[in-house]
């Protein structure tokens, strides 16, 4: 009984070596793997203030005085981007501290824009945020720097009368900070608030 187990294994074990050479023995071809190459694009700007306030409203702001600032922002990456600026203030103590005026929703300092300033729009639901009304190109479309550069100009002002002698001695800082995003597939959207057309999916 058991041989004849034993040869039974045996025939299944030849049988099925013999099927596997047959298989191999067939004519086959294969091609070669096809392959895409797809590099990711960039998002990259540069900014840079290149109009200052003089050194003495730097450094003996009086009340009325309004200072220029001008910063340019370029579009260095391979992408066509939206762009927007975020523009904030804050008095301090000399100390570093915060200073909080009397009464604490007083306002004496207003910036304001100029030359090309129709070319930003405020945020719907954002005072302290512009944005840039068009796209501005990337490299990869080859337009010039020239191009794919633009303009923020404001002005600065320290209100007259209204600015009492609270403010003798405090320090104000100006906070600019830009951003950018694809302008392509409704990037845009998820920036609430900007003005931009809805872009359909």
């Amino acid at each position: 009984m058991k041989r004849n187990i034993f040869i039974s294994i045996l025939i299944i074990a030849i049988s099925a070596s013999l099927i596997a050479g047959a298989t191999m023995a067939w004519f086959t071809d294969a091609t070669e793997p096809i392959e895409n190459t797809f590099t990711a694009g960039t998002v990259e700007i540069s900014a840079n203030e290149t109009k200052f306030p003089t050194p003495a409203m730097a450094e003996n702001w009086n009340p009325g005085d309004e200072a220029e600032k001008e910063f340019t922002i370029i579009n260095t990456g391979t992408k066509g981007i939206y762009l927007r600026a975020t523009i904030t203030g804050q008095w301090y103590n000399k100390d570093g501290s915060i200073f909080v005026p009397n009464p604490t929703d007083k306002t004496v300092v207003t910036w304001t824009f100029y030359g090309d300033g129709a070319a930003w729009t405020k945020d719907t639901l954002n005072d302290n945020t512009w944005y840039y009304n068009d796209p501005i190109a990337g490299t990869y479309s080859g337009a010039t720097q020239e191009a794919r550069t633009v303009k923020l100009n404001i002005k600065v002002k320290l209100a007259g009368a209204e600015t009492d002698n609270q403010y003798q001695g405090k320090v104000f800082k100006l906070s600019t900070t830009f951003e950018s995003i694809q302008s392509s597939n409704g990037a845009v959207d998820t920036w609430t608030g900007n003005p931009y057309p809805v872009v359909a999916q």
